[in-house]
């Protein structure tokens, strides 16, 4: 098999801090397989609609254009540097910055690794995770030919609380037109706490100014009062299905890939806000990621 159709910027980290923000897929034991060959260089820019952190996200859509660079040395350590820009017309801006790093294996079928991650936000960024500031995460999974099924468990790091998200994954990739067109179908069901969500409502999302629709930038004049029922929020309990459709089509060292992303949201927690009581719910989610990277 090719490595350049093996290997994918969009495949190295957990869900919680890729750049598209959310089902970020993870490495599987196909593209691990050709990762000892080499060591190599990627550099990529992906676009996501919107972002969707656990089921989760903003009132105010958050499209991110995020180039990166990452390198990957034979021995499966890896780093990589990320900018995301929030391209909508109200707050066109470098939105975030991350940096990650970690360690990938493959033996036989058998596939995961062990990686963590900072994350620098704009102090007005309404992206829904931007209370939270650093990750360490590891997966596992293994192969049976038929469907490979992955196991993650994340450990979530923000100023004010700490947060443990688990996550468990069914997928199956296919092969076309000689291996490249890649189709990789999979469905990812999310359960933790989400101390993360009742930190953003109330520190970022009150105190945040110049936001279109929020606080004074609303033309109030009054700041939001916003808190979270904290019990709901410390809870473990299911937070999101994910069924997705990554696409890709390879030509000699580049590769564009096309995710279509539906979110089943689930135990949502009450906001209250200047004294009303609601829930943020958005119904279930769509939105997509688009990308390009090139292997030098």
């Amino acid at each position: 098999m090719k490595k350049n159709i093996l290997v994918t910027i969009l495949l190295c980290l957990l869900a919680p801090f890729f750049s598209a923000g959310q089902t970020a897929k993870k490495m599987d034991s196909t593209d691990l397989r050709s990762l000892y060959n080499s060591s190599y260089v990627t550099a990529a820019v992906n676009y996501a609609s919107d972002w969707v952190f656990a089921g989760r996200k903003d009132s105010v859509k958050c499209p991110y254009v995020s180039p990166s660079v990452s390198y990957y040395h034979k021995s499966g350590l890896f780093v990589k540097g990320q900018l995301s820009y929030l391209t909508a017309a109200s707050a066109g801006r470098i939105d975030m910055f991350s940096f990650s790093g970690g360690y990938l294996f493959s033996k036989s079928r058998l596939y995961g690794g062990v990686d963590g991650a900072v994350q620098l936000f704009n102090d007005s960024s309404y992206a829904v995770s931007s209370a939270m500031s650093g990750r360490i995460g590891i997966y596992t999974g293994y192969d049976f030919s038929i469907a490979e099924l992955t196991l993650d468990i994340n450990g979530l790091f923000g100023k004010e609380s700490t947060d443990v998200l688990t996550g468990i994954e069914l997928s199956r990739r296919f092969w076309l037109f000689n291996d490249r067109v890649t189709i990789y179908p999979s469905v990812y069901v999310l359960a933790g706490t989400q101390n993360y969500y009742s930190d953003y409502y109330t520190t970022r999302r009150s105190g945040v100014k110049g936001r279109p629709g929020r606080g004074n930038a609303g033309g109030s004049g009054e700041l939001e009062v916003v808190s979270l029922v904290s019990s709901a929020t410390k809870r473990f309990e299911l937070l999101s299905i994910d069924i997705s459709l990554p696409l890709s089509y390879s030509f000699g060292q580049c590769k564009i890939s096309f995710t279509p992303v539906y979110s089943f949201p689930q135990n949502i927690p009450v906001v209250t806000t200047n004294g009303i009581t609601s829930r943020q719910d958005f119904g279930n989610l769509f939105y997509w990621t688009a990308g390009i990277r090139y292997i030098f």
